[in-house]
């Protein structure tokens, strides 16, 4: 049994990719840098072919995000 749907796998990813976003020093980046990877591996599995399309997705309202709220400094 997976756990998770494909897009509640999704939705934790963008969330924990959203929270990255907002630390503040690359030390505290890197320390979220696995549990990302493990997400996105995840992401594949319980996704299967339809992986790509949905990791795409992910990656334009990652982008969406970004470009509505920069990060400060303009970083």
């Amino acid at each position: 049994m997976q756990a998770g749907s494909c897009e509640e796998v999704s939705k934790k990813l963008e969330e924990m990719w959203s929270l990255r976003e907002t630390l503040h020093t690359p030390e505290e980046q890197l320390v979220m840098d696995p549990k990302i990877d493990g997400l996105i591996d995840k992401l594949k599995r319980t996704c299967g072919p339809a992986y790509v399309e949905t990791f795409q997705a992910l990656l334009v309202r990652l982008v969406t995000q970004s470009v509505e709220h920069p990060t400060p400094g303009g970083i």
